[in-house]
Order: structure tokens, then sequence, then C-alpha cells
């Protein structure tokens, strides 16, 4: 069965006086009531304190090095390996 759209009519001043909303202005208040909850939602976030924000920082750092160590140890390791193998 073949179905027809029918465009609905374009906003006109009775709609809008009738309360009725325009596509743009229903983009307008989504996006309000978006950036609404959104802020809503990060007062509610359990934030760090700066001393956590100090150490956690010196944690990611400090781990951070030891894996560039350990992953400078076995590039150095494995290029003497293959010297030796393969003498240029």
């Amino acid at each position: 069965m073949l179905s027809v759209r029918v465009r609905p009519p374009l906003p006109t001043a009775q709609h809008q006086l009738r309360g009725e909303r325009t596509r743009e202005g229903a983009s307008v208040s989504r996006i309000r009531k978006f950036l609404a909850e959104a802020f809503s939602e990060l007062r509610k976030v359990a934030w760090p304190t700066a001393h956590q924000v100090r150490v956690l920082t010196v944690l990611v750092f400090g781990a951070s090095l030891l894996v560039g160590f350990y992953i400078a140890f076995w590039d150095l390791l494995f290029t003497e390996i293959l010297k030796l193998i393969n003498p240029a």
C-alpha cells in the first residue's frame, strides 16, 4: 500500500499565539533542557580534593616512567641481541 507524506503546515502567527512551538523553538528548548540537565549532573559529581589530584598525578607520572623504562630496557636488549646475530 502506498502512503503519501504530507508536510505539516508552516507555523504562523496564529500557531505561536496558541502556544505551539516552531521547529526552531523546539530545538532551542531541547538544547536548553540538555544543558540544564548536564549542569545538574555535574553538581552531583564527587570531585576530588586538591591533595587527591596531586597524589594521583604523581602516581600516574611515576607509573608512566616505570612503563617507559621497562619498554626501553626490552628495546635495548633486543637491539643488542639483533646486533650480535646480524653484525653490520
